[in-house]
């Protein structure tokens, strides 16, 4: 049975047999209803909608051809759209479906967009501008909100300035103001804020990422199964799939071991005078790695000590503690005060902690804070900076709580860390950080083919996990980035890369370090990318938080490098630090080092302590740096024969003094070795 509307008679229809032709008369469809033949009633036609992006304040790229999509419309009708001075027609399928592809206009409006099938549906948009569009894609840093920025947005509204986000079937877009811009990405904002002031005409950003993202998560089905580096990873998850175990409940009860609770020895753990002679020394905000020195998974407890003034005696205070990975239980001079998480609940992995202490408890003199973390698999610990790590009560000036904290295991389960990445077993449990495609399904499918002008990416610390991940990056990269553009059908649109922030504890080098190793794969791609570009984020980072709050400058170095390489609009100075290009080992031990985007030379702000340097018995040792021009020349007197440099080798180096004398901006970290 199909239905047929009937003419003249608004969105009423009769229901007609797709063999015969006949109308089912009232009585037989009574019948099949089950009800009164005076109780049917016609049933509403659908509704003729826009997609989900087509709705009042959109942007709309400007300078090519722009898909606008819909349903609801009369089964093959004719349907008419206007959008300015632009006109265009389709005929919709036999669903309702349709899809226009309207000719490219320059930058304007506010225009109306509207659409209309020839039985008089329709829907409209206000308030349509065209102009620039930007995809703002990646993960947490990408994602972090314009609420936790610092600076922040400000008193200011950009009517030319929109956000959009949302999914399939909802989504909006927001003018940019104090309102309305902090549930948005901080660095899509800003980066579209800055672009639109240079520019002049509408910008929009599309605000689709998720935080704790692989690059692989992002890619469809057939891009991970042309990788070579990506096939193996989906294979094992489709078999898995397969595997009646998978979705067994008990099977992951086995899998994923239990808290099992404070144990017996932990009795006086939260005492103010406890023995603390089996206790290690740790300092903090930081992870259980670093706290007991090697990877692992399990209950930790982590302990301090503070001195409560006088006039703070009998106050309620207020416990802020930084995000805890993932479950917390937290005491005051032994009583608890507050816990998140049960069972394998992990969403509050990134969750800030604050938590009230009853004035009642609240005495002059020593008091001992306790937290009990629990974390059965990932990452364990405190995972955010100081910046939200204090006890006081409301209106005085708390006590900062970073520091030396007392640590110790309650019990292991073993380095976990790696399993809840990709494996065979993936379970079917809403988990979508370990699914193929997850994110290119709900995120980037509802929006292709939206016209647009490029992308600007801010994303890895999920792929820097081990060495060889992080190595292997410029490969996914490149296949997510050629996926995208064969997706989109717009060409090789522009690609702005955000190199890795440093972050965790400063150390001049590190000899093994995968998020080192994983810049070095992002400063590869941007060079064998076509149309992509790198900005640096080496001195934007926080020691203590992977999430650092100064995503302004983040947003202006990208739009520094559009404006310039995008848009040829550029103030004649490179758009950003100098970038690794080569080097080459010289007569007498040297290595000369050169880049791009070094033009008007390299300066050192202080001394530079993070060029390393090693010869074939592979010891490294700190180099010497002389700036000649446009390129470095590296040497160390205990070095014959070089093989390798190294500089701001590290997760957070420190001595990365080196930058661009016409920017500012600081040099890429980089690596030269000898053959390679």
């Amino acid at each position: 049975w199909n239905y047929l509307s009937t003419p003249n008679d608004g969105n009423r229809f009769s229901l007609v047999d797709d063999e015969t032709r006949e109308i089912l008369s009232p009585e037989l469809l009574a019948a099949c209803l089950g009800e009164e033949p005076g109780k049917v009633l016609a049933a509403e036609a659908p509704r003729l909608e826009l997609g989900a992006l087509f709705c009042d304040h959109a942007v709309v790229q400007r300078d090519k051809r722009v898909a606008i999509w819909g349903k609801g419309a009369k089964p093959f009708a004719r349907v008419d759209a206007t959008l300015g001075k632009v006109k265009g027609a389709t005929r919709a399928a036999a669903d309702g479906s349709f899809m226009f592809r309207l000719a490219p206009q320059p930058a304007g409006g506010p225009y109306v967009l509207e659409v209309k099938d020839e039985s008089g549906r329709a829907a409209s948009a206000s308030d349509v501008y065209v102009g620039e569009v930007w995809l703002a894609s990646g993960q947490s840093n990408m994602a972090f909100g314009m609420s936790r920025a610092k600076p922040g947005w400000g008193g200011e509204t950009n009517a030319m300035l929109r956000v959009y986000s949302g999914g399939l079937d909802k989504g909006k877009w927001d003018v940019a103001a104090p309102e309305t811009v902090n549930r948005h990405s901080a660095v899509g904002t800003f980066y579209g804020n800055e672009l639109q002031k240079r520019l002049g005409c509408a910008v929009g950003v599309l605000d689709i990422s998720c935080g704790g993202t692989l690059a692989e998560n992002w890619m469809s089905r057939g891009a991970l199964k042309a990788c070579p580096v990506t096939r193996k990873w989906i294979e094992a998850y489709e078999l898995g799939q397969s595997d009646p175990d998978t979705w067994v409940k008990e099977e992951r009860a086995k899998e994923d071991p239990a808290d099992l609770g404070r144990d017996a020895k932990t009795a006086d753990w939260a005492k103010v005078d406890a023995d603390l002679t089996d206790w290690t020394v740790a300092d903090m905000p930081n992870d259980f790695r670093h706290a007991f020195g090697y990877p692992v998974n399990g209950a930790a407890w982590f302990r301090r000590d503070v001195i409560i003034p006088k006039d703070w005696a009998g106050k309620e205070l207020t416990l802020r503690l930084p995000s805890i990975d993932k479950h917390d239980v937290t005491y005051f001079n032994d009583v608890e005060v507050g816990r998140m998480g049960k069972g394998f609940e992990w969403e509050m992995w990134n969750v800030k902690r604050v938590y009230r202490i009853p004035a009642s408890l609240v005495k002059a003199g020593r008091a001992t804070i306790a937290v009990r973390i629990w974390s059965w698999k990932a990452g364990s610990g405190f995972t955010d900076g100081a910046q939200h790590f204090s006890i006081g009560p409301d209106g005085a000036k708390p006590i900062e709580l970073e520091g030396d904290w007392y640590a110790r295991l309650e019990r292991s389960v073993g380095n976990r860390g790696d399993e809840i990445w990709p494996k065979a077993r993936t379970y079917p449990d809403g988990t979508t950080f370990v699914r193929p495609s997850s994110w290119y399904w709900k995120g980037l499918e509802p929006v292709i083919p939206y016209a647009m002008k490029g992308a600007v990416w801010y994303q890895g610390e999920s792929n820097a996990r081990t060495i060889d991940t992080a190595r292997e990056y410029h490969e996914v990269l490149s296949a997510m980035v050629a996926d995208w553009r064969m997706q989109w059908g717009l060409g090789d649109f522009p690609f702005g890369i955000v190199q890795l922030a440093n972050f965790s504890k400063m150390r001049r080098h590190e000899r093994v370090c995968t998020w080192a190793v994983l810049r070095d794969s992002q400063l590869k791609a941007s060079r064998t990318i076509p149309n992509a570009g790198l900005v640096s984020a080496i001195d934007l980072g926080e020691e203590y938080d992977i999430h650092p709050r100064n995503k302004l400058d983040v947003g202006r170095r990208l739009c520094r490098w559009a404006v310039s390489e995008v848009y040829g609009r550029g103030d004649g100075k490179p758009y950003t630090g100098p970038r690794y290009l080569s080097g080459e080992r010289e007569a007498n031990d040297t290595v000369r080092i050169r880049f791009t985007e070094a033009e008007g030379g390299i300066v050192a702000d202080g001394e530079v302590r993070a060029m390393f340097i090693c010869g074939e018995d592979g010891v490294w040792h700190e180099a010497k740096t002389v700036i000649d021009g446009e390129t470095l020349v590296v040497s160390s007197p205990d070095v014959k024969r070089p093989q390798e440099v190294r500089y701001a080798w590290a997760t957070d180096p420190i001595g990365a003094t080196l930058k661009g004398k016409a920017t500012g901006i600081p040099v890429f970290p980089f690596r030269w070795r000898q053959g390679l």
